[in-house]
Order: structure tokens, then C-alpha cells, then sequence
């Protein structure tokens, strides 16, 4: 969950390509990806996945699964 590009890390670099995809700058044509991306499981890759990644990221809170 939160692994967009499938480096095996949640980090910065998933930020980034959520933002660009929400930003419909970058599209996301993996279906796990697409799954991991959806961090809250509503069926939407958005706003509210970004929000809980960066503050994964950040340390602030993990992802529950």
C-alpha cells in the first residue's frame, strides 16, 4: 500500500506520482499500482490518498492496511 512506482519503498518518489496523476499529468496503468494508490480503498485515487501518504512519509502516521 502507498508503493506507487514498485521500488519496494514508500517514499517521496510515490508523493510525487500521485500528485501528477491527480494533477492529470501522468496516468498510472499498472492495476497494482493503481491499487496501492488508493490508500483509503474508496475506489478513487485523490486528494485523500495524497494526504495520507505524505503524512506516511513524513512519519506523522503509517497506513493502516
Amino acid at each position: 500500500m502507498g508503493d506507487i512506482n514498485s521500488d519496494t519503498y514508500v517514499d517521496s518518489g510515490d508523493t510525487y506520482l500521485i500528485k501528477l496523476y491527480i494533477t492529470e499529468l501522468k496516468t498510472i496503468d499498472n492495476d497494482n499500482n493503481k491499487k496501492a494508490a488508493d490508500i483509503n480503498k474508496d475506489g478513487y485515487i485523490d486528494s485523500g490518498d495524497s494526504y495520507i501518504l505524505k503524512k506516511h512519509v513524513m512519519k506523522i502516521e503509517n497506513i493502516s492496511l
